[in-house]
């Protein structure tokens, strides 16, 4: 192993990940469902997505996000990594492979992961603490009512 936050520790972070065979990118999650599919050669034609929801002001100042920046700097260079492993991987896959896409359920509902209720609700109720008891945002998670289907375009 090697220490935290060094080079490193990022260099070995690369090769595992260029080892790995498939990862995702969530903000390519299409895409990461076709590398999915291809990778692990199976038929993949139904997932449910789930999210936490976090509904909080998301802008930052000036100077938390250059003390964020400056102790994420060997994350975001992983990240940009990770980018470019997952553009080459992307690009060997056959035009009928990307032409497949997962179409989601719009009704999306929430659920306690830790309650032993079975209750759920809307995502437009979320708000309403008291929907969860006790309320905890960490164990909140929203998907489609009836998650996603593969479907061609």
């Amino acid at each position: 192993e090697a220490p935290d936050g060094t080079q490193e520790q990022l260099a070995l972070a690369k090769i595992r990940l260029k080892s790995m065979i498939w990862f995702g990118i969530l903000e390519y999650w299409q895409e990461s469902l076709w590398l999915f599919k291809h990778a692990l050669d199976t038929d993949l034609s139904l997932y449910t997505p789930v999210f936490n929801i976090n509904k909080y002001n998301k802008t930052l100042s000036k100077e938390a996000f250059d003390i964020l920046e400056s102790y994420n700097m060997l994350d975001r260079e992983l990240y940009n990594y990770a980018e470019i492993l997952f553009g080459r991987r992307l690009a060997l896959l056959s035009k009928n492979e990307k032409e497949q896409h997962f179409v989601c359920d719009k009704e999306t509902i929430c659920w306690n992961k830790s309650s032993r209720s079975k209750r759920y609700w809307h995502i437009n109720e979320t708000s309403d603490a008291s929907l969860t008891d006790p309320y905890n945002k960490e164990h909140v998670i929203c998907g489609p009512r009836h998650g996603c289907v593969l479907s061609k375009t």
